[in-house]
């Protein structure tokens, strides 16, 4: 893309005047960002790092040393591999912070020595607004001459460069403005596109990280969520600040504000927003808020049975009277939405979450042994069928059999009872 904004160009203009780097980048990275192998060949080995062969049977072996460079080997089954890597630097120039991307390539081959190749392939230039300009070369395989890194030709704008394998070189240049924002030399892990944007262009991150507050700060560069969480936080983050309390973890940080929020707690109290045990108040909450939401449902659920319960009654009344038995079987019906209720969660079955009281055309029956709720059975009153029959986890009981023949029995019974029912009202849904 060519450049088209003001800023843009000058970008464009002044990367052509920047200083090449130099190559100690490639020395740095090398040990950083690859592997050294060594492959088995029959009772013998090859260092796919300086391609001589090795007098020892590596079969079965992870790890074993290079006889010339004394450097440990892994020990893996290749013939070759191409694997990249890069090496951020850190640079200043004209005002500009300057992000630049190192592209490191090893190639290994069977009987040949490694091969290592590099050239800059990208640069970053953030604005003293923290507006990002982002540069990147696509003619690859331009690699460093003269003891020198240059980006390529031909120059394109990009939207972004997205490459986050990388290593950061312990050469810095920071620009003087960045340096009074905070930074010196530790970045603690936060990519340093986001981080410089954010210094330069938000006072909070700029705030944020000359209290060490960089659990924060990560988040923050994350995504636009982090940053409404510290606009939405701020005042509790500030008293934070000023009791020197450092927030290791944003996310349990800010869940923990939300549940505190939630049970009506001062949000801008030092004994709420800076525990002493942050994940053991978080799990607190936490259980406190799950027995909170368990309290409601159970509140919904009595709600929903006494709704339904008088409805359920008045339909199914004309079949209470049945009863069939045979051995210590007994199957009558379930008299009432509670009695479902109390069913399903002993048989840990879904009749009643899934509202089976609701259903117009079902006959609910209960299957006992001793006393004992074994299975609950379902009979479509259309078809005079039985649609399922489930114990314990909604599974089969041993009974299963009997108690589906006992019913099939006795379905004269239930199409008896169904021919005598009248102006029977139908259930809500």
């Amino acid at each position: 893309m060519q450049p088209r904004t003001k800023l843009e160009k000058q970008v464009v203009e002044l990367s052509s005047k920047l200083k090449p780097l130099d190559s100690d980048y490639l020395e740095y990275g090398k040990p950083k960002l690859f592997y050294k192998y060594a492959t088995p060949h029959y009772t013998k080995g090859t260092c796919l790092e300086c391609g001589e062969t090795i007098n020892e049977n590596l079969r079965g072996l992870k790890k074993t040393t290079c006889k010339c460079s004394k450097e440990t080997l892994r020990v893996a089954k290749i013939n070759y591999a191409s694997t990249y890597g890069y090496v951020v630097v850190l640079d200043a120039y004209q005002g500009f912070q300057v992000i630049r991307y190192i592209q490191l390539e090893h190639f290994i081959s069977k009987g040949s020595p490694a091969r290592y190749s590099s050239f800059e392939c990208a640069q970053e230039w953030i604005s003293e607004k923290g507006k990002v300009v982002a540069l990147s070369s696509n003619t690859a395989g331009n690699y460093y001459y003269g003891g020198k890194y240059f980006i390529k030709e031909p120059i394109e704008v990009k939207s972004g460069i997205g490459i986050n394998n990388f290593i950061i070189h312990p050469k810095k240049k920071i620009t003087p403005l960045l340096k009074r924002n905070g930074v010196k030399s530790n970045l603690h892990k936060i990519n340093p596109t986001l981080l410089f944007k954010l210094l330069l262009s938000n006072n909070r991150a700029e705030t944020l990280f000359k209290a060490n507050q960089y659990g924060l700060l990560k988040d923050m560069a994350s995504s636009s969520l982090g940053v409404n969480n510290i606009n939405k936080y701020w005042s509790s983050i500030k008293i934070c600040i000023r009791n020197n309390y450092i927030i290791e973890n944003a996310y349990t940080w800010y869940d923990t504000l939300q549940l505190l929020n939630h049970f009506g707690k001062d949000l801008h109290s030092p004994k709420y927003v800076c525990p002493s045990d942050l994940t053991k108040l978080h799990d607190k909450l936490v259980e406190k808020k799950r027995e909170e939401t368990r309290r409601l449902r159970y509140l919904e659920t009595l709600k929903e049975m006494s709704e339904f319960n008088p409805i359920y009654i008045e339909a199914r009344q004309k079949y209470f009277h049945l009863r069939f038995t045979e051995g210590p079987i007994t199957i009558t019906p379930i008299q009432s939405v509670y009695q479902l209720k109390e069913e399903s969660d002993a048989l840990k079955h879904c009749a009643f979450e899934n509202r089976y009281h609701d259903k117009e055309n079902s006959l609910l029956l209960s299957a006992h042994v001793n006393n004992t709720a074994i299975e609950t059975i379902e009979v479509s009153l259309e078809r005079m069928k039985i649609i399922q029959a489930r114990g314990f986890n909604n599974e089969a009981s041993k009974y299963n059999s009997v108690i589906v023949d006992l019913v099939k029995k006795n379905i004269n019974q239930i199409k008896k009872a169904y021919r005598k029912k009248e102006n029977i009202p139908k259930i809500a849904v």
